[in-house]
C-alpha cells in the first residue's frame, strides 16, 4: 500500500462527533489479505465508521463490510464469505519523545547510578517479558491525524473463518455392509452377523424342538 486510505484530521473532531463512509477497494483489501488464503471479490467493500473526541482520546465505532471468496476447507472450491466485523477502538495520543540528553561539560564525570540488589527468584519465577515499541503502540494515534487503515485491516483478519465450508457438498455414498440375507419374502434383510442371535430367539420360542 502505497499510502493510507483511511484518514481523519484531529481538527476535523473538534466541533464535535464525526460520521464518515468510505468505499474499500480491491486494491485495498488484497493488501489487507496478505498472507492469507481470502481473496476479494469484484464489488467493492464498505467502511461506516464514527469518531469522536475524549479529551485527547479518540473513540472509533462503526462496521466494515467486504466480500471475499476462500477455499472450501473438503473440497477446495471457491467459497464467497461475507465479512462484517463491528469495530471499536480507543487511541491514546502517542507520547512524544523524549528531549535530547544534556551535554556534560567538559571534565564533568557521569554520575553513577546505585545499583539495586537482584531480585530472588523462586522456583517458579518468571521474568515479564518487555513489550515491544510496535504492541505498545497499538491503539494509539501520532500527531494530528488519526490513521486508520492497519486497525481496519486487524478486524477484518480476525472475522475470516477458520474453516470455510460450502453449503452444498457433494453426495456421499453410504459405507458398504456385508452382503444382506433376506430371512423371508417381504421382510427386510438381516446382517449375516446377527443370524446366530436371530437362531438363538427362535429356540427360546420353540423349546421342544
Amino acid at each position: 500500500m502505497d499510502k493510507p486510505h483511511f484518514v481523519v484530521p484531529i481538527a476535523d473532531l473538534a466541533s464535535g462527533p464525526k460520521r464518515l463512509h468510505w468505499e474499500i477497494s480491491a486494491n485495498w483489501l488484497r493488501w489487507a489479505l496478505t498472507g492469507t488464503d481470502a481473496s476479494p471479490r469484484s464489488l467493492p467493500g464498505e467502511l461506516d465508521l464514527e469518531l469522536s473526541m475524549n479529551g485527547t482520546q479518540v473513540i472509533v465505532r462503526g462496521t466494515a463490510s467486504v466480500g471475499v471468496s476462500m477455499p472450501c476447507v473438503r473440497t477446495m472450491d471457491p467459497v464467497d464469505v461475507e465479512i462484517g466485523p463491528e469495530i471499536f477502538l480507543m487511541l491514546e495520543r502517542a507520547p512524544k519523545p523524549d528531549a535530547a540528553p544534556r551535554r556534560r561539560r567538559h571534565g564533568e564525570r557521569e554520575r553513577e547510578k546505585p545499583s539495586r540488589p537482584a531480585k530472588k527468584k523462586g522456583p517458579n519465577w518468571r521474568e515479564t517479558p518487555e513489550l515491544s515499541q510496535e504492541i505498545a503502540a497499538q491503539d494509539r494515534y501520532d500527531g494530528e491525524e488519526v490513521v486508520l487503515d492497519e486497525f481496519v485491516r486487524e478486524f477484518i483478519l480476525l472475522d475470516l473463518p477458520m474453516a470455510p465450508m460450502r453449503t452444498t457438498l457433494p453426495h456421499e455414498p453410504e459405507p458398504a455392509r456385508g452382503d444382506a440375507v433376506s430371512t423371508q419374502a417381504g421382510e427386510p434383510a438381516v446382517d449375516p452377523r446377527l443370524l446366530p442371535l436371530l437362531a438363538i430367539k427362535d429356540r427360546l420360542k420353540n423349546p421342544k424342538e
